[in-house]
């Protein structure tokens, strides 16, 4: 910050703090520790399962010993199972044809999701209408279709037809929400597209999400195997006079399982806030120094995310796994139930639950911003949010709403785009051209549509990951420059007088009642919440002469 730095102030999270020495400026400590090495302990108990468990199940599986345990005693295949090789040889010839087409849908998912953030910033407006109307039209489509079919149903999206229609016409009756919105989906795709750093994060992040998905599948095979093979076998009666055998799993069987399954939540939990906090700290480096920004800030935002802040993302993320771990025992006993009035009982738990956990979710975007822009344990950036919540929760979750909705157009339309072109492209070499190739047995031909359909498959899987990651890097960004702005938005007048202009335009018809009384506020107010005994500076600033991005 060159020009904060002659004039001798420090940029600080809610106000610049004139005159304060180098040696005494605020250090970026390490928050919530003990949740950070808890993570990591228990990465070494998931690859300490895997090495235990993981040789004694592929040594069963390669001695054939894995089947006679099944029960399935004879291994020996039926000459009328046998693969026919013609079937075989259809197989390898279809692999061979669709590689080709795995490629161009993997570039057209790609190309479509940097054409999407430039479209986002060119026709932000028109997509924020299309998306407001775009659930009333299509409910409204639905229940026209579902009248003579299923009036019920037909009721069900009526309502969802007439609950969207409302929201459209509320913000319709406000259209600065929509300027505001506007605003904030042009500045966002503007500083995503100068620093690609943000998107490149997400897209590199499902590197180390694929190699830890790999081992923890690894680690969950072989530690049921080990359990269910050394399990009592007992006979069990069903309601119908049916005996069954079944495999009673010992108790620390079970805790192993559930200790693995809260492991895969709890880590992909992590992955995808790393990620946010990451995207979250490059937008507050530009929002408090635009005009001085220091090199490499993704490097710097991701520096911090896997450090300081680890530990609160750690904590943080393991709420919302818990909540999932939940909700996936209830929807087991659900699908075990057999009675009506159980069925309905445990449906309805699991959709409440279902809504914790998106409403957890949530609060946890909103609070990792608070992590990201001033380094903040988990604890108090939870108080922080929910005091912004308060004074701003509305307009906030509005905004992010319209934005989200916005971008989000891109997933499906990538979808659409990404399925349509190789399809067409595939479709007469793979399948068109099989068919009329006398030379190839009928039993074969089901091979080339199959393949055609996963080149299909694949190819809108990898749009919607894509355009998904580019749509999670601009909600991510989109957050943290509304809360910036709602918190401090002098810092902005400083490092962007232009858009600080176009912002308080805008915002002055909105945001001039209940002032946020969370840390901006004074000192006395901010220990009555736990928060700092001095205004804390700016965790995404970095200190004035330091490298530390």
């Amino acid at each position: 910050m060159a020009a904060n730095a002659e004039a001798g102030a420090v940029t600080h999270g809610y106000s610049h703090m004139p005159d304060m020495p180098v040696d005494r400026k605020p250090s970026r400590q390490y928050k919530d520790v003990s949740w950070a090495v808890a993570f990591v302990a228990h990465l070494v108990g998931v690859v300490a399962l895997g090495a235990a468990y993981a040789g004694e199940m592929f040594a069963d599986a390669q001695s054939g010993a894995m089947g006679s345990n099944m029960g399935n005693s004879s291994s020996s295949s039926e000459p009328g199972q046998e693969i026919d090789p013609d079937v075989l040889a259809a197989m390898g010839l279809a692999l061979k044809l669709s590689l080709p087409f795995l490629g161009i849908g993997l570039a057209v998912g790609l190309g479509w999701a940097i054409v999407w953030m430039a479209l986002v910033q060119r026709f932000a407006e028109q997509l924020i209408y299309v998306a407001l109307f775009a659930a009333p039209v299509i409910f409204g489509i639905m229940t026209l279709g579902l009248l003579l079919v299923n009036p019920v149903a037909a009721l069900l999206t009526g309502l969802m037809c007439g609950v969207f229609s409302f929201y459209a016409y509320w913000i319709l009756s406000q259209p600065w929400r929509i300027e505001f919105a506007k605003l904030t989906l042009v500045t966002v795709s503007s500083v995503v597209r100068t620093y690609p750093g943000t998107y490149l994060t997400a897209f590199l992040s499902t590197i180390p999400a694929t190699i830890w998905q790999l081992c923890w599948m690894v680690s969950l095979c072989g530690t049921g195997w080990h359990f269910y093979k050394t399990g009592e076998r007992v006979s069990v009666v069903d309601e119908q006079g049916y005996a069954h055998d079944s495999i009673v799993i010992s108790p620390l069987g079970k805790f192993f399982i559930f200790y693995l399954s809260l492991s895969n939540y709890w880590t992909a939990q992590v992955i995808k806030n790393v990620v946010h906090v990451t995207n979250a700290g490059v937008m507050a480096t530009w929002y408090f120094m635009s005009h001085a920004m220091p090199g490499a800030p993704t490097l710097g935002a991701l520096r911090r995310s896997v450090s300081t802040s680890f530990g609160s993302i750690c904590f943080g993320s393991l709420l919302v796994a818990l909540v999932q771990l939940i909700r996936d025992a209830v929807e087991n006993a659900r699908r075990q139930q057999e009675g009506l009035v159980a069925m309905l009982v445990m449906c309805c738990i699991s959709c409440i639950i279902g809504y914790i956990e998106a409403l957890l979710e949530l609060f946890n975007h909103w609070a990792f911003v608070q992590v990201a822009i001033y380094g903040k344990d988990f604890t108090t950036a939870a108080k922080d949010t929910m005091q912004l919540v308060k004074s701003r929760g509305l307009t906030g979750l509005v905004n992010m709403n319209l934005t989200s909705q916005a971008v989000g157009l891109g997933v499906f339309i990538g979808a659409v785009l990404s399925g349509l072109v190789v399809g067409l492209l595939a479709y007469f070499p793979i399948v068109g051209a099989q068919a009329h190739n006398q030379s190839i047995a009928e039993e074969a031909q089901p091979v080339y549509v199959g393949a055609f359909v996963i080149i299909i498959v694949v190819s809108v899987i990898c749009a919607v990951l894509f355009t998904g990651m580019v749509s999670s890097t601009i909600t991510s960004c989109v957050t943290t420059l509304f809360v910036c702005w709602a918190e401090d938005p002098a810092s902005l007048e400083t490092s962007n007088p232009s858009l600080h202009a176009k912002f308080q335009e805008i915002t002055s018809r909105f945001l001039v009642d209940n002032p946020y009384d969370g840390p901006s506020a004074p000192i006395e107010q901010q220990q009555a919440y736990g928060g700092p005994q001095q205004p804390s500076r700016a965790y995404a600033t970095p200190v004035p002469g330091s490298n530390n991005a």
